[in-house]
């Protein structure tokens, strides 16, 4: 996307560039009021690229508040969570310092109980952001499905008919 260059004050402005007023900064001020606000009156009549265009175009997102709000949409699945996810991915190659956030976002959705929602969610990781990122996200990419797969080889705890506690499953086994 194309930068409009700096502000009186500066500062960048435009579209989806990193900002030096960090979204920890304005946590809690107004600004991210009214722009939850915003992203919840579009979330609330489902206009889903409208909302999507609007964090695209913010000159900051905060953290944690918007990731929160984006947390609960890939949870309503459908189109909502389609949304989140094309973002997530146009926030991680373009804004490095939310990169962190907007990649667990995307990584719990590949844990989602809806089929469509994790599937996007698990070829946006593997076929995309790995690869466009040159290997730069791989690393948590491995960690979080080498953990997933370590945590389906323990079964849940039960109790043994004799009433003793049965020993969890090891990678060793």
């Amino acid at each position: 996307d194309e930068d409009m260059g700096e502000g009186a004050s500066g500062q960048q402005t435009g579209s989806i560039t990193s900002n030096p007023v960090t979204n920890l900064q304005l946590a809690g001020t107004p600004y991210e009021s009214a722009l939850l606000d915003l992203l919840g009156r579009l979330r609330d009549i489902g206009l889903w690229q409208e909302l999507r265009a609007l964090l695209a175009e913010v000159p900051v997102i905060t953290v944690p508040g918007c990731t929160v709000l984006l947390q609960e949409l890939v949870a309503a699945g459908g189109e909502a969570a389609t949304a989140v996810l094309i973002l997530a991915r146009e926030i991680i190659l373009a804004r490095a310092p939310l990169r962190d956030p907007f990649v667990q976002l995307v990584l719990q959705a590949c844990y989602d109980p809806d089929s469509s929602t994790r599937s996007k969610a698990v070829r946006l990781c593997c076929n995309q952001l790995a690869v466009l990122l040159e290997g730069a996200l791989a690393p948590p990419i491995i960690t979080a499905a080498t953990d997933a797969l370590h945590a389906l080889l323990r079964p849940p705890k039960s109790a043994a008919s004799d009433g003793t506690q049965q020993s969890e499953w090891t990678t060793s086994e």
